[in-house]
């Protein structure tokens, strides 16, 4: 710890100049004065005004003639006079500044009288044609951001119109790997469980009534931008000025304004149906807000306050249980409503526990957020903001589908199979308290300072309707059961929270020196982790049936087999469950165990943008950073000290310990950008460069070493076989029945453990492109763009713990095979040891033609296809466990290969377009529509059940028979039918054949995300009316609007609908049966349900409310000048 801060301190101390996470937050203006002859104009005074606060800005011409002022307010207009004694002055007007660009403004000096001549200038309003820009890039202002349609008014939702996105990834990259930054201050979820904060409740952390413009950047050579490999998001809020200004504004939409039914589910599931019906019932969005700014003193001190409310109420799922006379099949499960009541009334007779309803409930979600800011002209050379945020949210979510950490039984909802009570549900808060300030300063007459220094607390935790009690999933029964129902207390939600406290300073210096821009800064990063996440902490039980689960709770004695062969005997035993686990405080008097994660980033750059001649312009930048981590807070086990793992990689054995964080390693990130105007004219430019990216990982794959040492926290899991039955956990009520007598005074028995490598290094790629930009008649702009990435270092998960083996199965099917259960580990105390480890497997690549007109002439428009390719060799979440549990391969689990990654999807096309008809001064109407065509992602083939017996199920991927003979298939006896191996072989053959994907892999395994799912395509529509009218001698504005999510699906309920993966019988239809003597492993067909047979293939249409349909939002609202 000492140690660390030490460091911590030098590096602040001995770099006064530097950044490591610095975002732009303000625009810039450069040229050069000239006399008449082209003679350069020293000493010429550059005074820059923006009109509505009447905040001024100056520098001086150098020898060079040369001027660049930095730190400009963006927006507009703004007006710029040159002086010069004996000179006549030139003022230029209508000037707009956008974030993150230099507008260029030369000027010509004539000798004469000191007579003001004025120019107007049409701005520029595109952001492409301009040397600034080199990597890929979009600029996002408040005219985009007003018309493109929305419903859920969501900061990042904008950033779909950047053609290289996907949802929220971005060149192919986790989404977490996305930097947000909000007045140049780090705004994202760090700890990693979402990619923004807000994002678990499904709110924007800022309302956008609060925003001014947003940056979307991918690659910008630029080196004070960083902190991310996917992409840098970059807004900035308003501000007030000398004008007093308000608005309020009000949103509803409800089931009467969205689509009821899903068309074409063609029965991929196995049943037809032409339309279904969705639950939309009590639905109701309600959004209502206000802005309000203006000044304290005129052209000095300015404030703008914003607050926004939303709730929503949604059905509280999507399917419902099967009724009396119903087929199974679109929103109607396999679950019937008397099982469901029947096991209802059991739990509240006995135990006076009611699991809450099963459908036909509302599940709620709300926020609040508000945003103040307050903005001083100190004086021409000084100008300083201060912004508070605030943010409350809360969103209803139904129970994780998630097994981390067990044996998968198949999802919990979501599906025809299974349906959860109400009660098992959780509650998810967000909360955020932010307080940010900046001082932009001018020192001199070349050199420009921006300090930033602030403080954000996140504050997110769980709640349940439930009272502690055992979380229980019961099974279908038969020989491939699968999630039937579920109850209790979530499984993830005990004493979950997290509170994250994020301080930073960042300080950039910038020196103008004639054709030379030299930039350096300074940023120091600290945040505490302060995290509680106790899966199956109330205990966790599974039954294959709901009749198991009864024996058990009524203590009815059942015969079992203990053990194999000839030394197998019969018994009688209380009914038990197949799988039961267990977490528990090993702390002192049972006190809730909470992981402290305190993490500190410095970093150095410098750059250099060096305008080479009128027509070149390159930029060249060199960034270190120093991740830094308290390494008191890590608590060593000496089990997992002393335990020889084994490296799979190495082939050796090796030492890992809880204890140990990783150590500071330097992050080196060069880069090269350029900008050449080919004809000088802008009419061709063609921009490139290339350079290294450092992201931060989220910091919970960290926090899991600290959570996960086995020290503080005990597991205990259990699972079921015919060698070793469970014998002694009947199901008891007490969330604490099964917890050891001596947990608080000796270590767990058995535990799970996670653990860094010493050497591990935070994500880094290595991004190059080249494209061409064409300014076409029309105002029209063609641009050709290519984009590169490769791996340099990336994470992935493996088990230490796990016992290497030399066998392998027999037949054509001749990958690894393990022991199967405690045989498998090194050391049997250990359920598991994840290491956090790096790789340097990974690229993507992606081409992007685009055609676009800013806005002139009343419209806009613009249309971009990107096609691209994202590979790796795994994509980890935020547990550890999950995260190498649910990797698809086919050889050592500890050795994934590359293939196509979890974020890769490699078509899509979008179009926009915008068009404004003027009806003199009295009212305007504007109607704007966004177009996507895309594909919908990936998916994995594999087996039901853990085939290749290392622990872990439904990850093995498929090996596709050619023949007859390539498969061993064991009779299946499900839904009061018995299918013979050959007639399982008829439908399975039938199955790949009819697939393309599967029938180009016979006699070959399948790839981790092999499937590529079909295209969808959407179009929302935005229509807003503005009538206008004078009032105290301000323009007042009465606006109407209407947004239509989905436009498409309001005129075929079967279009703008999302695929939905049908997992059993369609991406699982062969469920593992072990091997046979001989070694050769065994299968039975995996149906949709017992008695269904398989899927018609592994997709079909989702049934997802609102998701899937079209929605239709209205709205109003009143402005104020």
């Amino acid at each position: 710890m000492k140690r660390s801060l030490l460091l911590f301190v030098a590096v602040f101390a001995l770099l006064p100049a530097l950044a490591l996470r610095a975002q732009v937050t303000t625009g810039a203006m450069s040229g050069a004065i000239t006399l008449n002859d082209g003679k350069p104009m020293a000493g010429a005074r550059v005074v820059a005004t923006h009109v509505p606060s009447g905040s001024r800005y100056g520098a001086i011409t150098g020898a060079t003639g040369r001027y660049a002022i930095q730190g400009l307010r963006t927006g507009g207009p703004y007006t710029v006079e040159i002086t010069s004694v004996g000179m006549k002055p030139a003022k230029y007007s209508d000037i707009t500044i956008k974030l993150g660009e230099t507008y260029i403004l030369n000027s010509k000096l004539e000798e004469g009288e000191v007579k003001l001549s004025e120019i107007t200038v049409t701005s520029r309003k595109s952001a492409v044609m301009s040397n600034e820009r080199t990597g890929a890039a979009t600029n996002i202002n408040k005219d985009v951001i007003n018309a493109v349609p929305t419903l859920s008014r969501n900061i990042i939702d904008f950033a779909k119109v950047t053609p290289q996105a996907n949802g929220r990834s971005f060149g192919g990259q986790d989404n977490r790997m996305n930097n947000l930054t909000i007045d140049g201050s780090v705004f994202n979820n760090s700890f990693g469980l979402s990619n923004v904060p807000g994002g678990q409740t499904g709110q924007s952390p800022i309302s956008l009534d609060a925003i001014e413009e947003v940056q979307v950047n991918i690659a910008p050579y630029d080196v004070r931008q960083g902190g991310f490999t996917g992409a840098g998001i970059n807004a900035i809020t308003r501000s007030g000025d000398n004008e007093w200004r308000w608005s309020v504004f009000a949103n509803n939409r409800t089931q009467a304004f969205a689509g009821d039914t899903i068309a074409g589910l063609t029965a991929a599931e196995g049943t037809a149906f032409n339309r279904t019906a969705l639950n939309t019932s009590r639905f109701n969005v309600f959004q209502f807000g206000g802005r309000l700014s203006g000044p304290i003193i005129q052209d000095k001190l300015f404030f703008f306050l914003n607050y926004e409310r939303e709730t929503n109420t949604s059905p509280g799922t999507n399917y419902r249980a099967l009724r009396p006379g119903e087929t199974v099949g679109g929103v109607i499960t396999r679950v019937p409503v008397s099982t469901l009541d029947t096991l209802r009334q059991f739990l509240i007779s006995k135990y006076n526990y009611d699991p809450g309803a099963y459908d036909g409930y509302d599940r709620v979600t709300f926020s609040d957020k508000a945003t103040g800011k307050l903005s001083w002209n100190i004086d021409e050379s000084n100008k300083f903001n201060i912004r508070f945020q605030y943010l409350r949210s809360q969103a209803d979510i139904l129970t994780s589908n998630s097994f981390s950490g067990l044996v998968a039984s198949g999802n919990r909802n979501g599906t025809t199979d299974a349906i959860n009570f109400s009660n098992a549900n959780y509650f998810i808060n967000n909360d955020i308290y932010s307080a940010i300030a900046e001082l932009n300063s001018v020192v001199g007459s070349n050199i420009s300072n921006n300090l930033i220094v602030g403080f954000t607390a996140n504050r997110d935790y769980r709640d349940s309707r439930s009272r502690p009690f055992p979380f229980v999933d019961i099974l279908s029964g038969g020989t491939t059961p699968t999630t039937l129902t579920s109850f209790g207390y979530e499984l993830f939600t005990p004493f979950n929270k997290l509170d994250t406290d994020t301080w930073q300073l960042q300080d950039n210096v910038t020196v103008s020196a004639g054709d030379h821009t030299i930039t350096a800064g300074v940023s120091l990063e600290a945040f505490r982790f302060v995290n509680g996440f106790n899966p199956r902490y109330y205990s966790y039980y599974r039954f294959n049936s709901v009749q198991d689960f009864y024996n058990s709770a009524n203590g009815v004695r059942v015969p079992v087999r203990i053990g194999t062969g000839a030394a197998a005997r019969d018994t009688m035993v209380v009914a038990q469950p197949s799988v039961f686990s267990q977490t528990f405080s090993a702390l002192p008097n049972g006190a809730t165990p909470l992981a402290v994660t305190q993490a500190y980033q410095a970093g150095i750059y410098v750059q250099d943008e060096w305008n080479a001649s009128s027509l070149l312009k390159v930029t060249l930048g060199l960034r270190v950073d120093a991740p830094i981590f308290d390494q008191s807070t890590a608590i060593a086990n000496r089990t997992v000290d002393t335990t020889a793992f084994y490296n799979d990689i190495t082939k050796n054995t090796e030492r890992l310990s809880t204890g140990n964080l990783p150590a500071t390693n330097l992050l080196f990130s060069p880069r090269l950008g350029f900008n050449l105007d080919v004809n000088g004219d802008r009419s061709i430019q063609i921009r490139g460069g290339s350079g290294l990216f450092s992201g931060r990982p989220p910091f919970v794959w960290l926090s899991n070493v600290i959570t996960n040492n086995g020290v503080t926290v005990g597991d205990v899991l259990q699972v079921s076989s015919a060698a070793s039955p469970i014998l002694n956990r009947q199901f008891d009520t007490s969330v604490t029945r099964y917890v050891p007598t001596n947990a608080a005074t000796a270590l767990p028995s058995s535990f799970t453990a996670n653990t860094v490598v010493p050497g591990f290094r935070f994500p880094q790629l290595w991004r190059s492109n080249l494209a061409a930009d064409i300014q076409l008649p029309a105002n029209i702009i063609a641009t050709l763009e290519g984009l590169y990435s490769t791996t340099l270092s990336q994470v992935y998960y493996r088990d230490a713990n796990l016992r290497p083996t030399t066998q392998r199965f027999s037949g054509p099917d001749q990958r690894p095979r393990y022991a199967g259960g405690t045989a498998n580990r090194i050391n049997p105390a250990i359920v598991g040891n994840y290491v956090l480890d790096n790789t340097a497997a990974g690229d993507a690549w992606s081409g992007t033609i685009q055609l676009q007109k800013s806005y002139s002439d009343n419209w806009s428009a613009m249309v971009a296809y990107t096609y691209s390719i994202s590979r790796d060799i795994s994509s980890a979440g935020s547990i550890a466990a999950g995260s190498w549990q649910g990797v698809p391969i086919v050889d050592n689990p500890n050795i994934p290969v590359i293939s196509f990654s979890d974020n890769d999807n490699p078509h899509r096309l979008i179009a926009t377009a915008s068009y404004r008809f003027d009806f003199g001064e009295l009212a305007s109407l504007n109607l704007s529509a966004f177009y996507e065509l895309r594909t919908q992602g990936r998916y994995s083939y594999t087996y039901a059940g853990d085939m290749n017996l290392d622990g872990v199920a439904n990850n093995d991927l498929l090996y596709v028979p050619a023949r007859r003979e390539d498969i061993v298939l064991l009779p299946l006896t499900a839904g009061g039918r018995t299918l013979s191996p050959d007639q399982q072989w008829d439908l399975l053959s039938a199955f790949i054949n009819s697939d393309p994907y599967l029938s180009s892999r016979k006699g070959q395994y399948t790839e981790r995300n092999g499937g590529l799912r079909g295209w969808v395509s959407t179009l929302d529509l935005a229509a807003t009316l503005d009538v206008n009218f004078m009032l105290a001698e301000k323009k007042n504005t009465v606006q109407i609007r209407v947004d239509l999510l989905n436009a498409l699906n309001l005129i075929n309920p079967s279009w703008g609908v999302n695929d939905r993966i049908i997992q059993n019988g369609g991406t699982r239809i062969l469920s593992a049966a072990g091997p046979n003597a001989q070694g050769i492993p065994q299968f039975r067909l995996q149906e949709v349900a017992a008695g269904r047979g398989l899927a018609r293939g592994p997709l079909t249409n989702g049934i997802s409310f609102p998701g899937d349909v079209w929605q239709l939002q209205l709205g109003v609202r009143y402005i104020f000048n």
